[in-house]
């Protein structure tokens, strides 16, 4: 079982508790681990995905000929990295600087931009253009250069007009995020993956080699995870949607943020901090503890109803009452409510005296924070947070 804190988007595997550890008294084991932020390689691309009330469709752009009768669209955007003919205007990466092994910040050079779906900008609609995720190589603070892949992603909700239940237009910025990691590059039979398209092979060809440890994919190429250390230091400067707005968060230490208006549509936007390990705990607890535990036994409970409601099914991440516990409803209608002597705590409480930390790999992050975002509460409790914490 999985819980995950108040974190958002995976560029490492989620980690296990080591099944040798586990007692030999019957015990269930728990993790609580940190998300990652960006998926691996077959989601790490732009794309516009539309729909209305029947059907949906991947287009072009919000004005698709094709998806002309559709009026709600999700625009995944890759943020690009500037080039030479970028304006102030656009949404784009204006530089990387990573630390040598003296702690001082050099300006990484772009190595390449992946060559997976993309998108133009589009002025009328104020939509910035989606791009593919990029590889730099700079130094690294034990000496010599490495490559680092940069994955700044901007998830925007574009509603038009031809809804006739709701006949508005509006663009709003639903999350955004930026991930650094250190990665090696192999070559081979290697092709993206997009959801609705499938697979890009091209004529001829029907297999690729496995793409699993990837974690940017275009034709011939793969990006994987290296090394990560501790303490390097990292600076990222962007050319950010001014409909970004709202509090941040992220996984990384002594951080230093600024932001310089550029036009009416952009801000330029630099982060830097240090690289950071964020352990994730783990938990073997004896079953012949939850008598004597009422945490315990409403979690116990709990993963009963979710093993009635899908025995095949994996038991799913995110807990519900991760910090504290949660009615829910059987098919047949019936609703459990937790003993009311259990206001206020939640599984996290109910494991604790169990839980463990366990080091892992370091990690350099930063994303937006919306409602979504606070895992473990129920949604009225996570609006409330939200709204004074972030929509101020």
């Amino acid at each position: 079982m999985f819980l995950a804190g108040i974190v958002s988007a995976n560029a490492s595997q989620f980690p296990q508790v080591d099944i040798s550890t586990k007692p030999k008294e019957p015990s269930d084991g728990w993790s609580i681990v940190d998300d990652k932020g960006v998926g691996y390689g077959d989601g790490v691309y732009s794309s516009i995905d539309g729909a209305n009330y029947v059907r949906s469709a991947l287009c072009s752009t919000v004005s698709d000929a094709k998806c002309s009768d559709l009026f709600s669209f999700r625009v995944s955007v890759i943020v690009p990295p500037c080039t030479a003919s970028s304006d102030a205007t656009d949404v784009c990466i204006k530089g990387l600087k990573t630390a040598d092994s003296s702690g001082v910040l050099q300006s990484a050079t772009l190595e390449y931009e992946a060559n997976t779906l993309k998108f133009p900008k589009d002025l009328k609609n104020k939509l910035p253009a989606g791009g593919g995720a990029s590889v730099w190589k700079g130094a690294s603070a034990k000496g010599g250069t490495i490559d680092y892949a940069v994955i700044v992603d901007l998830q925007i909700n574009w509603h038009t007009s031809n809804d006739i239940r709701n006949p508005t237009t509006y663009k709003r910025v639903v999350g955004y995020g930026a991930q650094i990691v250190p990665v090696k590059l192999k070559t081979g039979n290697y092709y993206p993956t997009y959801i609705k398209v499938g697979t890009q092979y091209p004529a001829g060809v029907t297999t690729q080699e496995d793409p699993s440890d990837c974690l940017i994919i275009d034709q011939g190429r793969c990006a994987y995870p290296d090394t990560f250390f501790a303490d390097q230091n990292i600076e990222l400067t962007l050319q950010m949607d001014n409909a970004v707005t709202g509090w941040m968060f992220g996984r990384m230490k002594d951080t230093k943020v600024s932001a310089t208006p550029l036009s009416s549509d952009t801000t330029l936007l630099t982060v830097e901090g240090s690289s950071i390990n964020v352990p994730f705990g783990h938990a073997w607890v004896p079953r012949s503890a939850i008598e004597g535990s009422m945490g315990l036994q409403e979690l116990d409970k709990y993963h009963q109803y979710l093993h009635a409601a899908n025995p095949q099914g994996p038991v799913p991440s995110n807990h519900q009452g991760l910090f504290e516990f949660s009615p829910y409803s059987f098919k047949d209608g019936t609703l459990h409510t937790p003993n009311p002597k259990l206001k206020g705590s939640g599984a996290f409480q109910a494991i604790e005296p169990w839980l463990k930390t366990v080091s892992t790999t370091p990690t350099w992050r930063f994303q937006g924070m919306n409602p979504g975002s606070l895992w473990g509460m129920d949604q009225s409790t996570a609006n409330k947070v939200w709204s004074c914490t972030v929509n101020d």
